[in-house]
């Protein structure tokens, strides 16, 4: 871009909105209407299939009465469930109507349960034990959470200096109650762990029995991280810089990169949802997995070929 006095004229920043306006450079009153339909309406096929998924899930979930088994690991397994089913449905509304980098950001989210869910049911020699360290975990951070906000309130002077001094205490108290998760730093500092397993996400990933785990890592968290951290290639995704001879061109690519990202999204969600329920799909009395399996790999082939 260029700066001001160099005498040069800048270029026009022209967004790619979700309503597909795009402006014509060479005429500025008018307006060029792309009427599109959105990828729900392309794909009919492929989203019904999509939806009969949601559809069979509400019932085993929602219709049905799951009955409560009395151990953590049932526990933490029904909320992987319940976490999964409503982030893929999230993924599926925003896809419809074109979104697929947000729900790209879901998709690395449910990424990420399937490979807690791998951990604790796969790989922990204690599955119940596991299950109650991370139920221990979900507890610690809702109290960071609280405490977070409380000493926000200190700082913005809506709470005392000596509510700060009986936060200090609390925070003591916390770290015997989360001893597991409590460390001193080689600077002496008392920290708190990030994560329940003491794994990355990328050990998490290289553990996996799954050849292809890495694989899809690195493709989430390239692609992805971009658009979680808002960095400068999201940013311009879909903003020309350009003159006004490319135009044309850049539609172009905003339109296959699109579609890319739509089948990219769509097979991926749809994956994870279908391997996490493989683990966990026991603690719902109405899971089918002969069904699930025999929905899943044609609709996945389907969005492949298909979009």
């Amino acid at each position: 871009m260029s700066s001001k006095g160099d005498g040069k004229k800048p270029p026009r920043l022209i967004l790619d909105e979700a309503d597909r306006q795009y402006i014509n450079r060479n005429n500025k009153d008018k307006i060029m209407v792309d009427n599109r339909p959105t990828a729900k309406n392309s794909h009919q096929a492929i989203f019904s299939d999509l939806d009969s998924i949601v559809e069979k899930l509400h019932q085993w979930i929602d219709l049905a009465n799951i009955p409560d088994d009395g151990t953590a690991l049932g526990t933490v397994s029904l909320a992987f469930i319940f976490r999964s089913f409503n982030q893929y449905r999230s993924i599926l509304n925003l896809l419809k109507t074109n979104h697929w980098e947000d729900a790209l950001i879901l998709t690395r989210s449910l990424f990420e349960l399937l490979l807690h869910a791998e951990e604790l049911i796969h790989r922990s020699k204690d599955q119940e034990l596991a299950a109650q360290h991370f139920l221990l975990f979900s507890q610690l951070q809702d109290y960071r959470e609280w405490a977070a906000l409380e000493r926000y309130k200190v700082a913005s002077a809506r709470n005392s200096q000596e509510y700060a001094k009986k936060l200090d205490k609390i925070d003591n108290t916390a770290r015997k109650l989360f001893a597991p998760f409590s460390y001193t730093n080689k600077k002496k500092r008392k920290k708190w762990r990030e994560n329940w397993c003491k794994k990355k996400v990328a050990d998490l990933c290289n553990l996996s029995q799954n050849p292809m785990r890495m694989h899809q890592y690195r493709i989430l968290y390239a692609k992805g991280s971009d658009f979680v951290h808002s960095s400068p290639a999201a940013v311009f995704s879909a903003t020309h810089l350009d003159d006004e001879s490319n135009w044309e061109k850049f539609i172009t690519h905003v339109d296959s990169a699109e579609k890319d990202g739509l089948r990219l999204v769509a097979s991926f969600s749809t994956i994870f949802l279908g391997e996490l329920l493989s683990l966990t799909g026991n603690r719902l009395p109405d899971y089918d997995p002969d069904w699930l399996i025999g929905k899943l790999s044609p609709t996945v082939k389907k969005i492949a070929n298909g979009w």
